[in-house]
């Protein structure tokens, strides 16, 4: 026979649940009878040449039946291969099957871990993969490489190397026996203790430490709790905008804690037949309680928990009151965590939202600019230079994280992908009669470039953006002539946007951020504030009131407060807000903006401007401290504010100016 080696991936390996040789067919009807096959059957690989020698023992099974392997051949996971075996594809080798009854016992062994990639073991981990090793492994020897799964870590690749009874020679095997065999380890760390593995997300630090507090003290500290008389909590809501990994977390605290993890199917949940979804939730708990040490993860959370009023259905009224009655009924110490995601907070009943049902509630935001530069190199393999240019490094994804203002972690998963695409697009070709297609460069050239990035940047709309209207600037900043003076105060207001930011004590917006654009039809208005917005990368969200008079004032308040709520999320951002002039009884759009312009603070990196055609249309009450204190005039290509006018200005207002100046 000959060698034949192939990549075996970590979640192969997990799946097969052992590591096997694979032989052809052929071969293994000689070797092994349909009888022994039904039973684990092992052989002694070994090649005798002077220069390549070694020896190996593994277990065996026939390849799937679709495959069809090189006669002849013996298939060969390269990873269970010793880096030390001098070994290469043709070599010749001997197979010869393995009878355990002639295999002398084992009373222990000692297996090697790389102190790095078990540093997060508990001693869960560490009684998981030994179960596992036990339950899939008969024969060991030392030099031997084996995958252990510790079934809340990722597999980690050891090798024997050490065997009690000592073999009389390193190539002898020994039989593991399940009840009989210890198993010790090299390189496990002394501090062990369960620790949630978010490794895979980024930009969420505040929170994960956070969730490590409230998940991880009362496993591995539960003492300090008793101490004090206190219960861990039964639930937490997360909520935030979508693709910024509220359900990545909800995974990862399951999978880590070694937690069973049960979703409820919110269409299961829904259905409008009597008792049906209060019947589903109510088996998903009981389920979680046999279960114990289990998280219940539910997406969307306010479809099913939503405010009950006297317009809503009956069913939706029983299930929000089964819910709160299943949410008491768990017990602290029954090991079921509920975890609740959601887009919309304010929708849920407020009888949820309190210590003892969902106790926690956790903002998941969109990633800052330093957020975002974390989930780049969550996806871009910096470490892997033959898939990468040389200048695709930190300095640029730095750069690119400034670029990407509004991307959730899902957009920048996105920006990933079509990168990748836009790098392979550039060396296929499709055949326009068949529709093959070929490649038209050597796989090893093709690597990401910034250029494939960029790319990728212009055809994307961030989540975030996508059910408002956003336009390109039609005139680069630097193009613009004539608008001087005007460009000069907006930068000013720029620079006072981030000096306020910066500072560290929080205290109210300061109303120079709130700007009035007046000035006759094509004067350049939204000229102006696109192409700030383009140059300093703010993101414009843009308010037709026009588009608002035909809501009732409940539906048109409750979309302005969505526009500043976004605004927030994606800030720096403008909120452009137009043709407020031409709606009668406008009052209460002024009235509305004024009062949510009153809820921003220095934290918030936006900018308000309100346009108008005719200066003698401007209401006074909206001009001043905490309004809007600045007016830009277009006619005349000037800026003033209320001060050089002839408005009256109420005293108060008038000294709280000069104290703040």
């Amino acid at each position: 026979m000959k060698l034949r080696i192939y990549d075996a991936s970590i979640e192969t390996a997990f799946i097969q649940h052992y590591l096997s040789v694979w032989l052809a067919k052929k071969d293994f009807d000689i070797l092994v009878s349909a009888e022994e096959a039904k039973s684990p059957v092992y052989v002694k690989v070994r090649s005798d040449n002077t220069v390549k020698k070694f020896v190996f023992y593994t277990k065996i099974e026939c390849l799937n039946p679709k495959s069809t392997p090189e006669e002849g051949y013996l298939y060969v996971p390269k990873e269970i291969l010793n880096p030390s075996w001098i070994y290469e594809n043709g070599m010749p080798l001997e197979v010869e099957k393995v009878l355990l009854e002639k295999i002398h016992k084992a009373n222990a062994i000692t297996i090697h871990l790389p102190k790095e990639q078990v540093n997060l073991w508990a001693d869960e981990e560490i009684r998981n993969a030994s179960n596992a090793f036990l339950l899939n492994t008969a024969v060991a020897f030392i030099g031997q490489r084996v995958w252990l799964k510790p079934k809340t870590k990722t597999p980690v690749l050891g090798e024997v190397v050490h065997i009690y009874p000592a073999p009389k020679n390193h190539l002898e095997p020994a039989l593991i026996m399940r009840d009989e065999t210890s198993v010790n380890y090299e390189g496990l760390p002394e501090n062990r203790q369960k620790v949630i593995d978010f490794n895979k997300i980024g930009g969420l630090s505040h929170l994960i430490d956070k969730l490590r507090e409230i998940i991880q003290i009362p496993v591995t500290h539960p003492d300090l709790l008793a101490k004090f008389g206190i219960k861990p909590p039964k639930g937490l809501l997360m909520y935030g905008p979508p693709g910024n990994g509220k359900t990545m977390i909800a995974r990862a605290v399951a999978q880590s804690m070694g937690s069973n993890f049960i979703t409820i199917d919110l269409t299961d949940a829904l259905s409008q037949y009597v008792g049906q979804g209060e019947k589903q939730i109510r088996e998903k708990f009981e389920q979680a309680s046999a279960r114990g040490n289990c998280v219940i993860f539910i997406d969307e959370i306010d479809a099913i928990t939503s405010i009950r009023t006297k317009n809503s259905q009956g069913y939706e009224v029983s299930i929000v009151s089964s819910f709160l009655s299943l949410m008491d009924g768990l017990n602290s110490d029954s090991g079921v965590f509920v975890i609740g995601a959601t887009n919309r907070l304010n929708a849920i009943d407020p009888a949820l939202r309190r210590p003892g049902r969902f106790d926690l509630e956790f903002e998941v935001p969109l990633p800052a600019p330093s957020a975002r530069l974390d989930i780049l190199t969550k996806y871009v393999p910096l470490d892997k230079k033959e898939v990468l240019h040389d200048n695709v490094n930190i300095d640029f994804l730095q750069v690119l994280s400034e670029l990407t203002t509004g991307y959730s972690g899902a957009d920048i998963s996105l920006l990933y992908r079509e990168a990748v695409m836009n790098a392979i697009r550039r060396s296929i070709k499709i055949e326009e009669e068949t529709g093959k297609i070929n490649l038209t460069s050597d796989k090893g050239t093709i690597k990401l470039s910034p250029e494939n990035f960029l790319t990728a940047i212009k055809y994307i709309k961030p989540t975030s953006l996508r059910n408002y209207e956003t336009q390109a600037a039609p005139v680069a900043w630097d193009e613009l002539i004539a608008f001087d003076k005007l460009k000069v105060k907006m930068m000013e207001i720029h620079e006072l946007l981030a000096k306020n930011y910066l500072r560290e004590t929080l205290c109210g917006r300061q109303g120079q951020s709130n700007v009035i654009f007046a000035g006759a039809k094509g004067s350049g208005k939204r000229t102006l504030a696109y192409s700030f917005a383009k140059q300093y990368n703010y993101e414009v969200l843009t308010v037709d009131i026009l588009d608002l008079f035909s809501l009732s004032l409940s539906d048109a308040s409750h979309e302005i407060e969505n526009v500043f709520i976004k605004a927030k999320q994606i800030a720096p951002s403008i909120i452009f807000i137009k043709n407020i002039e031409k709606v009668q009884d406008n009052r209460f759009y002024y009235l509305k903006i004024l009062n949510e312009l009153e809820k921003l603070n220095n934290r918030h990196k936006i900018i308000t401007i309100m346009q108008f055609e005719r200066h003698d249309n401007i209401p006074d009450e909206i001009i001043g401290y905490k309004g809007f204190e600045n007016i830009v005039d277009f006619d005349t290509l000037t800026e003033y504010n209320k001060y050089d006018n002839n408005r009256k200005i109420p005293v108060g207002q008038y000294l709280n100016n000069l104290e703040r100046i």
